[in-house]
């Protein structure tokens, strides 16, 4: 009989060590210091997509031609997913390697699928929000990490950082806004990152969760700044993936 790994969780966390992201349609992934690029997997190829729908649309039923334009189809719907996955595996694997602890929100996909197509399109086509949220899962507990989600009406992306007030007015337009309480300027993506992880942290507090911060003149960790000021690994870089390893339509 096949027994399960038991794995024990992490008592005691790195503040360094741990990561909050936003998820955006644009970016995919947005931390406090840096971006993971949506991988446009799907719209890259849409208009592919769109050509051999029409040449399956304009044969005659029942005809070997059709039935060859649909295979061409088929099968290109299925490379789609076969490069969504790879990328996905590669992505989640990296992050779970590199922070003992991760915050996301949880979020209404279904919900963003009725009211808004090119969101829409990110979440479920482009990298399957549901589907990352899984991986990134399963591979935190492997590892006796954390993975923790953010209630979905938590206000992340309407509260400024700097002094906690909820701007009400704000729209999903305005990407880069103004506290009208502090005067504070905000990124509205960086500021979600920056919210999530103050959420994130009192909620491993409450698990009893012992979160160490990192000394005055440390200069580790994903989400820290090195010596000379900069950011010391953004997203972008820890979560690179080698495209070349990735199947090719």
């Amino acid at each position: 009989m096949k027994q399960e790994c038991k794995v024990e969780p992490l008592a005691a966390l790195q503040e360094n060590k741990i990561a909050a992201f936003d998820m955006s349609a644009r970016d995919f992934l947005v931390g406090e210091h840096g971006r993971c690029e949506n991988p446009r997997l799907y719209r890259s190829v849409e208009p592919r997509l769109v050509r051999l729908h029409r040449r399956v649309s304009r044969k005659v039923k029942g005809s070997s031609n059709r039935d060859k334009a649909r295979v061409r189809l088929a099968r290109t719907y299925e490379n789609i997913g076969h490069r969504r996955t790879d990328w996905l595996q590669k992505i989640s694997t990296t992050l779970a390697n590199e922070h003992d602890a991760i915050i996301i929100e949880a979020l209404n996909v279904a919900g963003m699928k009725r009211w808004n197509g090119g969101i829409a399109k990110s979440v479920t086509l482009d990298f399957s929000w549901g589907a990352f949220v899984r991986m990134l899962g399963y591979k935190m507990a492997w590892r006796g990490k954390q993975l923790v989600t953010i209630d979905r009406f938590y206000p992340s992306s309407k509260m400024c950082s700097a002094c906690g007030a909820v701007n009400s007015t704000l729209t999903l337009a305005d990407r880069h806004w103004t506290c009208p309480s502090c005067g504070a300027m905000h990124d509205r993506d960086v500021n979600a990152a920056t919210n999530i992880k103050r959420e994130g942290l009192r909620i491993l507090s409450e698990k009893g969760i012992n979160v160490i911060k990192p000394t005055t003149n440390s200069t580790a960790g994903t989400a820290g700044i090195n010596a000379s000021g900069n950011p010391a690994r953004p997203v972008t870089s820890m979560a690179r993936v080698d495209e070349r390893r990735i199947h090719v339509l």
